[in-house]
């Protein structure tokens, strides 16, 4: 894999054929086909702009002008072959011949069809993805025979499609299940490492049709996954790359400091308020006070939040501070703690005056009890 720092990858090919067709470019994310661009002018580069961070691959696929006109292009591994009838009174069987070479040096598929008037054969265990020759010769019981011309078929191989794959971003549910949709019916395997389906581990628990999904298992913080499906079990048309599904599990609540104000007597109307929340993956801190309507303290990656309370009356008062995670993770915190902005009064005292005493005794007596204010 190449790291790139722009947002554009560059492909240049070279193409040694002199009866080249066309030339098509693929390009891939980790769950779609971005862009298909074929060339049939010996145009052999492309330049894919616009990109975001990521990972990419491309493919890049030349046709020649060598197939005959009757050539059949499908992703049917299992064809169905058409010929023509023959006219013989002692008509022995039509066998077919398929081939990877026109030449039928070495046949890799024989079907024997012994009624004359029967004009195709349906295979049932199909071909492997390539380029087949196939033909057919009509004997007679004394050995005769005719030999058709040859017809190309070529099977591609198209490995399932995964559309949509989950969970990401941040989860609190350590229970949660493996998702993902594929195109059609299909097998699906993961691994912690990158590797070919038929290496991977682990079975989907719940797989075959278009939806899959297993546990995760997941593990307090990031948690990686590759994802591999083909068309079964023993890995037919298996995908070619891994999906990644990736997130970070995080079930732990935020843990709310409040610094100020202090649980105690203040003479501060607009006391502040200092909060501290301690989360590998804080989010937003909000509050409200004397059971009133909540106030927004700060959002988006806030660890700590410093304000002022607004006009407090005397007397006693409460401030509860929440905080949330990325996960959707909640803390929260009371305080309590009373206003006292009013002087004392001094309602009597004394000596009063002409004391007979050199020791006197000075007293002052207020409204209210002494306090320790902070």
């Amino acid at each position: 894999m190449i790291r790139l720092e722009i947002s554009r990858i560059y492909v240049n090919v070279s193409v040694i054929e002199s009866n080249e067709e066309n030339i098509t470019f693929y390009l891939y994310n980790a769950t779609d086909l971005l862009n298909v661009t074929t060339y049939d002018n010996g145009i052999h580069h492309i330049n894919f702009t616009g990109l975001v961070d990521g990972e990419y691959w491309f493919n890049v696929t030349v046709y020649d002008k060598a197939e005959p006109p009757d050539a059949i292009t499908s992703t049917e591994l299992t064809p169905h072959l058409n010929w023509t009838t023959v006219i013989e009174e002692n008509f022995a069987n039509y066998t077919v011949e398929v081939d990877d070479y026109y030449g039928f040096t070495s046949v890799d598929y024989t079907y024997i069809i012994t009624d004359r008037m029967e004009s195709n054969y349906s295979v049932i265990h199909g071909w492997m993805p390539g380029i087949w020759y196939w033909r057919v010769t009509a004997y007679d019981k004394a050995g005769n025979f005719n030999v058709s011309d040859f017809f190309s078929y070529r099977t591609i191989s198209i490995a399932p499609i995964i559309n949509e794959s989950g969970p990401g971003g941040y989860q609190n549910d350590p229970s949660i299940n493996l998702t993902i949709i594929t195109d059609d019916d299909a097998f699906c395997k993961y691994a912690y490492v990158d590797k070919l389906f038929s290496d991977m581990e682990y079975n989907f628990t719940s797989t075959g049709g278009m939806y899959h999904s297993t546990p995760s298992n997941a593990v307090e913080g990031t948690n990686t996954f590759f994802v591999r499906c083909a068309d079964d079990a023993n890995g037919t048309n298996a995908m070619t790359y891994s999906v990644l599904i990736s997130f970070i599990l995080d079930t732990i609540d935020p843990a709310i400091t409040i610094n100020s104000p202090a649980n105690a007597i203040i003479a501060d109307s607009t006391p502040e308020l200092d909060v501290i929340v301690i989360d590998n993956n804080p989010d937003s801190i909000w509050y409200s006070y004397d059971n009133l309507s909540t106030q927004i303290g700060c959002s988006n990656g806030c660890g700590r939040l410093l304000t002022n309370l607004s006009s407090l009356v005397d007397g006693i008062h409460n401030v509860t501070v929440y905080a949330n995670d990325s996960a959707g993770n909640t803390g929260k915190e009371t305080r309590y703690f009373t206003v006292d902005t009013t002087p004392p009064v001094i309602v009597d005292a004394g000596p009063t005056a002409n004391q007979n005493s050199s020791t006197v005794t000075i007293f002052v007596i207020t409204d209210e009890q002494r306090q320790a204010l902070q």
